[in-house]
């Protein structure tokens, strides 16, 4: 089942982040308080606001890749220097990014292929309730985001192996709406389970997120599937008209069936007598065609086919089904479902016919 799902676009102007930078801010900070003088770990992290503990963490650090000396007291190295001279002289990089709110999860993404839409025909009280639509020109809705911000910034630079250091947001210049196309899928995991199971799948892979946003809605009451599950029962065909239509198919009446079709087509045969059709030989197929359309209507039996010609018949229901068309069958095999099955498959759903195919073996 094909649905959807809502996302708010984001437009961010003059995106000002530090690129290229070996030293993430807290190192830079730290090496900047020993040039100053502050040569021991508690002077640090008293000037700066810090536990000592985080303070050593960011020495040690520092220390292993040797730009930090701790002797009697704390000294940068050359290479420390040097790296802290590059680190000052660097300048920001402003540019134009484009993010997307994933308007059901919250999460914060940057691409995707999605199509512009009416929001409103695609009302759905319940997300709308999730995540706070972002405005236009203010900043303060992004705060939340800094931290997604930066990885997908990274992500947007895989050549550089040291972090991106986002600096600010200056300007959201566009809030907009766009549909991000989602696969449900719905199933019973046992042909006897009440409860319909469910998968989503967005961009070919399983989307757990969305999964666990659902579980909590509908922990807080939203049952935000209930109006598909629901669709999908009255779509289903009644279990008991099934039953009733194999039941009345006997093997002793489709022989008989078998039996009257091939003897009217005998009769009807060209070979057998050219244009001398005498009248007792037309009252007899006559007769016959009665008698077959008799044992049709009382065992709701229309056709007789056999295996070789399954796929004719397949191919010319599915392109002549104008309503509903109901497949059932033990197997489901390659050499039926190639191109041309699927293509003339989707041209009969584009028609608005509805196509049940009922499959598999039960004891």
């Amino acid at each position: 089942m094909l649905g959807g799902m809502w996302l708010i676009g984001r437009r961010l102007n003059d995106l000002t982040y530090l690129a290229n930078r070996e030293l993430e801010l807290l190192e830079q900070f730290v090496l900047k308080c020993i040039t100053h003088g502050l040569v021991k770990p508690k002077e640090i992290s008293s000037f700066i606001g810090m536990e000592n503990y985080q303070i050593e963490k960011v020495l040690s650090e520092l220390i292993s890749r040797d730009l930090v000396k701790k002797e009697e007291n704390l000294k940068l190295t050359a290479a420390g220097l040097n790296v802290l001279e590059q680190q000052t002289v660097l300048a920001p990089i402003s540019e134009t990014q484009t993010f997307y709110l994933d308007a059901l999860n919250g999460k914060l993404i940057n691409s995707l292929s999605l199509k512009i839409f009416d929001s409103k025909n695609h009302k759905n009280s319940a997300i709308n309730k999730i995540i706070k639509k972002p405005r236009k020109s203010h900043i303060e809705d992004l705060v939340n985001y800094y931290s997604d911000i930066e990885k997908l910034l990274q992500n947007s630079h895989p050549n550089n192996p040291n972090p991106i250091e986002l600096v600010q947001v200056n300007k959201i210049e566009k809030i907009y709406p766009e549909y991000h196309e989602i696969l449900l899928v719905l199933y019973k995991s046992n042909p006897g389970d009440r409860e319909i199971e469910y998968e989503i799948f967005s961009r070919g892979f399983i989307q757990p997120e969305y999964r666990k946003t659902i579980e909590e809605l509908y922990a807080e009451g939203e049952k935000i599937l209930e109006p598909i599950f629901q669709q999908m029962e009255e779509d289903k065909p009644p279990q008991s008209s099934v039953k009733e239509v194999i039941s009345n198919i006997q093997e002793e009446d489709i022989k008989t069936v078998e039996k009257l079709t091939t003897k009217i087509d005998s009769l009807n045969d060209s070979d057998n007598f050219v244009e001398t059709k005498n009248n007792s030989l037309k009252e007899e197929i006559k007769k016959l065609k009665q008698e077959l359309e008799q044992i049709k209507s009382q065992t709701r039996i229309s056709e007789v086919i056999h295996t070789y010609q399954i796929r004719e018949y397949l191919l010319k229901t599915l392109t002549e089904a104008k309503n509903r068309l109901m497949i059932i069958l033990p197997w489901i095999k390659a050499n039926v479902v190639d191109k041309e099955f699927l293509s003339i498959l989707k041209d009969t759903l584009k028609r608005k016919v509805k196509v049940h195919i009922i499959y598999g073996l039960k004891s």
